[in-house]
Order: C-alpha cells, then sequence, then structure tokens
C-alpha cells in the first residue's frame, strides 16, 4: 500500500515507517493500521472520538475493516502521536 499519496504534514517519514513497522507486526494492511489509530485516538487526553468514513475497493474493504478490531496499545498510540 502506498501512504505518499497523503500530505506531508499528516504522515511524516518517520510516521510512515511507524505505520509499516505496526502493519508488520500485526499481519494487517497499513490502511488498517491507519483506521486502528483513528478509532482508538479518543483513549489519548484531548482527542476526540472519531468515526472514520471510508470507502475502498471491494478487493481492500476487508482488509481495511481489520483495522476495526485492532487495539492499539497506549505506548503505540504515543507513538503515533508524537513521531
Amino acid at each position: 500500500e502506498n501512504l505518499d499519496k497523503l500530505p506531508r504534514d499528516v504522515i511524516s517519514d518517520k510516521r510512515y515507517e511507524l505505520v509499516k513497522e505496526l502493519a508488520k507486526q500485526k499481519g494487517v494492511s497499513n490502511n488498517a493500521i491507519i483506521i486502528a489509530y483513528l478509532t482508538n485516538i479518543y483513549r489519548c487526553k484531548g482527542f476526540p472520538t472519531v468515526i472514520p468514513l471510508f470507502s475502498a475497493k471491494t478487493k481492500h474493504l476487508q482488509q481495511n475493516l481489520k483495522g476495526l478490531e485492532i487495539t492499539l496499545t497506549d505506548k503505540e498510540l504515543e507513538l503515533m502521536n508524537n513521531t
């Protein structure tokens, strides 16, 4: 998957590498990690509850939905927020 389409202020090189590493560790797609991040971010002080709305080609939908099943650890959220 290619995260290069996102603006650079959204995903830095370090964050890009972190997303790829978490996806590899958890055996899911990069997009699933992004969706997991969005659905877990409410646990961080000062962040809102996010309900991600996304569209995907049928072949990607099942992979993307795996992100809804992932609970990121507090450390993983902290890394995502500070990278």
